[in-house]
């Protein structure tokens, strides 16, 4: 067995085990293959035997090796587990003796690896174990810290996990690998202590609570939501060895894990408010090219910058926030739609008229680029009214510029209104030319006062107000 030093860029050196049948590597609970298989089966005929399916009827057993057992998951999974110290775990189909050995060569492996670092483990370890054609992957879970860990030193970024604040922060993010790890083999796993549920009762009702009494709550689910969690809870408490409750209770654990993690529970600086930045600021120092933006889109483009700003503080996406964001810009879509349509028509009503023809053919394109724009703009996002958080914050993260942040995706939400503007201005110029050819320069001339005066009323009157920020997180 030899061990080689390797390098990887931007992560440091790592240790791997490497061996004439492949290469050992860590891995984490949620980076297995469990969801990403490429094993397929092939369906046939099968001819029946008689009796087929008695109580009594005589079936040829599938062995297993001493103290391995065999289980299925809530879910369908097979998965196999040796009941030792540590208790071992594995999807690897351990029927076939090929695979047996492999796992068995494996196994001998790191029980060397432990011995050589002088790693005890005692009885609460659980070792998990995946067969790979280019080796073995592994992490270990420890029972009684609930939490993640592996037999070399391991970078964050190369094994996967999410850049962190401190070591306490870290835990958090292991923690949550544990119950993932819990609800992907509940079977074998015995029994979960009724504090375990209790505790979780206890954190929805607290966040019931703060969700009906708080605008800017942190936590991700609604009301409704949790009452319905707390149901469940309330039914696993009643058996906490069966492996359907074992499976919802880690869950729910892996979501209030994760939500921790997310608000930084615990740590010096936490996340009180869902519109509470935390994290170092992304600056994106205006520009030539942003202020330009800004100018030619009338503002318009700045609104919906902040708005998708507001929507992903941290990085983070609170599903209701960006439902609500995302039907309102629809709206505005289909309002801006709408109004070029009737513009258009109008337009095509004065064509019968003389007047100044490239008046006409500039609003009827700037118009028609409206109504294009809006409906290529309702159709892509059309499926993102519903969506989960996850696939909204990796729309996000698609759409933010590195060096622009939001401000390319702001001008291309604002371009329909800003085309409506731009248009129904032209629309308005050739209208107005019109009355002083059929009628009279002064006339037109009030009219156009007339427009402006509104315009500019209006403008006052719709402008957004700054008012205080408050502290208060509380609305009774």
């Amino acid at each position: 067995m030899a061990h080689t030093l390797e390098q990887k860029p931007d992560s440091g050196y790592y240790m791997t085990c490497s061996t004439g049948h492949g290469t050992l590597r860590r891995i984490t609970s949620v980076a297995t293959e469990r969801y990403n298989k490429k094993s397929s089966v092939e369906l046939s005929n099968l001819i029946i035997q008689a009796g087929f399916g008695r109580f009594d009827r005589e079936v040829t057993p599938t062995y297993l090796p001493e103290s391995w057992g065999s289980y299925v998951h809530p879910e369908g999974q097979l998965y196999f587990c040796r009941h030792s110290a540590p208790a071992i775990v594995t999807e690897a189909y351990l029927y076939n003796s090929e695979n047996m050995r492999k796992l068995s060569f494996w196994l001998t492996v790191i029980e060397a690896l432990c011995e050589e670092r002088q790693i005890v483990i005692h009885s609460g370890v659980e070792l998990f174990m995946q067969l790979e054609e280019s080796g073995c992957a592994y992490y270990f879970v420890d029972h009684f810290s609930r939490t993640e860990f592996w037999l070399d030193e391991a970078d964050t970024n190369e094994i996967g996990l999410p850049q962190v604040a401190s070591e306490d922060h870290l835990k958090l993010a292991l923690n949550e690998h544990y119950w993932s790890h819990v609800e992907y083999f509940p079977a074998h796993f015995g029994s979960l202590g009724k504090s375990t549920v209790d505790d979780l009762i206890s954190i929805l009702s607290h966040a019931t609570l703060d969700r009906m009494t708080s605008a800017v709550c942190t936590f991700p689910y609604t009301p409704k939501d949790c009452r319905k969690f707390i149901d469940l809870l309330k039914t696993a408490r009643e058996d906490t060895q069966d492996m359907y409750n074992i499976c919802v209770v880690a869950r729910l654990w892996v979501l209030i894990t994760n939500h921790r993690f997310t608000t930084h529970h615990g740590q010096e600086v936490s996340r009180l408010s869902r519109t509470q930045s935390i994290l170092a600021p992304k600056i994106h120092n205006p520009n030539f090219a942003s202020r330009a933006i800004t100018y030619l889109t009338l503002g318009l483009s700045e609104v919906y910058t902040s708005k998708l700003e507001g929507v992903f503080i941290d990085d983070l996406v609170y599903i209701e926030q960006w439902r609500e964001m995302m039907q309102a810009n629809t709206k505005d879509w289909k309002t801006s739609l709408q109004i070029s349509i009737v513009l258009l028509i109008a337009h095509g009503i004065l064509c019968t008229m003389p007047g100044v023809p490239s008046l006409g053919l500039a609003s009827a394109i700037i118009l028609f680029t409206s109504v294009l724009s809006a409906s290529l703009l309702i159709i892509q996002h059309r499926h993102l009214l519903n969506t989960t958080a996850l696939h909204a914050a990796d729309h996000l993260l698609a759409i933010r510029s590195k060096k622009y942040g939001f401000k390319i995706a702001g001008m291309l939400f604002a371009l329909p209104a800003v085309l409506n503007i731009y248009g129904a201005a032209t629309f308005i110029a050739r209208s107005l030319a019109l009355i002083a050819f059929h009628l009279h320069y002064g006339a037109a001339a009030g009219i156009a006062t007339i427009l402006f005066l509104f315009a500019w009323c209006t403008h006052k009157m719709l402008a957004p107000r700054k008012f205080p920020e408050t502290t208060e997180k509380c609305e009774v």
